[in-house]
């Protein structure tokens, strides 16, 4: 088990389950670690103002990220997925929550750790909700032809 020093008593701390240090333990906690890394703290773990503004930014990021796939179809959406800069900014983003989520048990060593992440996610979304709109935009204007 690693506890990687984190304090749970002091309420700015968080356990994703079991980490034995094993690859499968780490691909079976990744989609704790990305969704934590993303889109925690919420509004309910909410202890002191500076982890008010993180589960702000997190419940921006999760709005906005539920709005750009819901406004873009699906079939847009994957492909739109293969675009280079919106593979690039996606991927990269997702490997770094992964890595700082599955490596982080704090809060506040998480909203430091995130930062350089979160203009990439932003970027690869903005690119992704673009590209559908150019793509519908091009289906329509096939049909008109």
């Amino acid at each position: 088990r690693f506890g990687w020093g984190a304090r749970m008593g002091d309420g700015s701390g968080y356990n994703l389950g079991e980490l034995d240090g094993t690859f499968g333990s780490m691909l079976r906690l990744a989609p704790a670690a990305i969704n934590v890394s993303l889109f925690r703290p919420y509004i309910w773990e909410v202890k002191n103002p500076l982890m008010l503004l993180s589960a702000l930014e997190g419940s921006f990021f999760f709005f906005f990220t539920c709005w750009i796939f819901i406004k873009s179809r699906i079939k847009n959406l994957v492909s739109c997925l293969f675009q280079q800069e919106v593979a690039f900014c996606l991927v990269f983003s997702i490997v770094f929550a992964f890595a700082v989520g599955i490596s982080t048990y704090n809060f506040g060593t998480l909203s430091r750790y995130k930062i350089p992440m979160m203009p990439f996610y932003l970027t690869g979304l903005v690119l992704l909700y673009n590209y559908s709109k150019r793509d519908k935009k091009l289906i329509e204007l096939e049909s008109t032809e």
